[in-house]
């Protein structure tokens, strides 16, 4: 998958799994200043005067602050992930989306 993102705004994919299956998910901006938040089952989405707002539990190491281009490991639920990809500095950023899902 490729897109490109706005700075402030973010493209959204979700992602239906079992528990104990393998995720590899890689996210390569040619500008170096697009990453990744990773939510986990469970997370809620509500809209408030800003737009929408994101809430719920995050994959360990793709939280807001880790500015993370990798995810990698056995997903611990069943159920929908949420994955925000968000450009960091600039005016934003083109992006490929690599993503695999295993049996665990």
């Amino acid at each position: 998958m490729a897109g490109t993102v706005e700075r402030g705004e973010y493209a959204c994919y979700t992602l239906s799994a079992r528990a104990g299956q393998q995720l590899d998910m890689e996210v390569r901006s040619a500008e170096r200043n697009v990453v990744l938040i990773a939510y986990k089952p469970g997370y809620r989405i509500r809209q408030d005067a800003d737009g929408p707002d994101v809430s719920g539990p995050r994959l360990v190491g793709a939280g807001e602050q880790d500015e993370a281009t990798t995810v990698h490991g056995r997903l611990g639920q069943a159920g929908t992930y949420l994955f925000l990809l968000g450009s960091t500095r600039g005016a934003g950023g083109t992006y490929k989306l690599r993503v695999m899902v295993g049996p665990g």
